[in-house]
């Protein structure tokens, strides 16, 4: 169902989703979802700054914003005010982004089928703290998650 939901939303193999959230049941379900479509998953941390949240976007090319609501509707919004093209997403009720719990819920269950990719497709990248300068990139590609 959340395949299906970002989906619905555009998200292809060609998007760079971005997860912005603490240790949320959906974030697996999210993580699980865009390894299955395959797109790029770019986590950024919970505790970073807004100065290197937008960097993280910028570097990664991230187009779509999956953010918990209760926790950091104020930071995607200040992101995607900089970045007026991005989609937002979150999980749980906000005043900015369609909730993707409810987007999920509107689909039916469908038989999942595995991706084909090679071992070089890059499926996460994640960033180092930028507290000694801007975060830097850690690209993780399918066969190093074998």
């Amino acid at each position: 169902r959340y395949i299906q939901a970002l989906q619905s939303v555009g998200v292809t193999s060609e998007s760079c989703v971005s997860m912005l959230a603490s240790n949320l049941p959906e974030t697996l379900h999210i993580g699980h979802a865009t390894s299955m479509i395959p797109t790029l998953m770019v986590p950024i941390h919970a505790m970073s700054s807004l100065a290197d949240q937008l960097a993280i976007v910028r570097d990664a090319g991230v187009n779509v914003l999956i953010f918990e609501a209760e926790r950091f509707e104020k930071a995607a919004a200040d992101i995607a005010r900089e970045e007026p093209g991005i989609v937002l997403l979150s999980v749980g009720p906000s005043q900015i982004a369609p909730d993707i719990r409810k987007l999920a819920a509107g689909f039916a269950p469908q038989k999942l089928v595995p991706p084909v990719i090679d071992g070089d497709h890059i499926g996460r990248r994640s960033y180092s703290g930028g507290t000694t300068g801007k975060p830097n990139a850690i690209p993780s590609a399918a066969r190093s998650g074998a």
